[in-house]
C-alpha cells in the first residue's frame, strides 16, 4: 500500500469542527479497506490534511466522497 496526502480547503471550518469530520473519514476508510492514519489542520490557512494507506489514489477520494468531503488535491508520498 502507499501513503497519500488528501488536502482539503475548508474555509467556513474552525478547529472544533474539524475532529467529527476525521471521524467520519475514519469510518469511510475503514468500510473501503484503507487506513486513515492521522489528519492535520491549519487554523491560519484553513486547511486540512488527511494522511491515508490504500492502494490507490482513487480509494483515497471515494472514501472522501462517501462523507461529502472531497479533497482539492490528492498527493501520493513516501516516508522518508
Amino acid at each position: 500500500m502507499a501513503i497519500f496526502i488528501g488536502v482539503h480547503s475548508l474555509p467556513g471550518v474552525n478547529h472544533q469542527d474539524v475532529p467529527d469530520g476525521w471521524k467520519r473519514y475514519k469510518v469511510a476508510a475503514l468500510n473501503r479497506g484503507i487506513k486513515a492514519i492521522t489528519a492535520y489542520y491549519s487554523d491560519i490557512h484553513k486547511k486540512g490534511y488527511c494522511l491515508t494507506e490504500a492502494n490507490s489514489e482513487n480509494d483515497v477520494e471515494r472514501a472522501h466522497r462517501d462523507i461529502n468531503m472531497a479533497p482539492e488535491e490528492i498527493l501520493a508520498v513516501n516516508k522518508l
